[in-house]
């Protein structure tokens, strides 16, 4: 059951991370702590982030994605 909840988790995760606006809000987040990032960064951290999690799923078994 434990597996089950883990593999949820990471596959809801990777979801959205695909998702522009969760590195939108990742990154308004960082900066309300501090960290000034311009909005040209903030661009490049999405298109990388975005890339990212896609590899990540296109890695992954389907059997693991289901």
């Amino acid at each position: 059951m434990l597996k089950t909840m883990v593999q949820g988790l990471v596959l809801y995760g990777l979801r959205r991370l695909k998702e522009p606006s969760t590195w939108q809000g990742l990154v308004l987040g960082a900066t309300a702590v501090g960290v000034h990032v311009s909005p040209e960064m903030a661009n490049y951290i999405m298109t990388i982030g975005i890339g990212v999690a896609g590899l990540v799923t296109t890695v992954l078994p389907d059997s693991f994605i289901k």
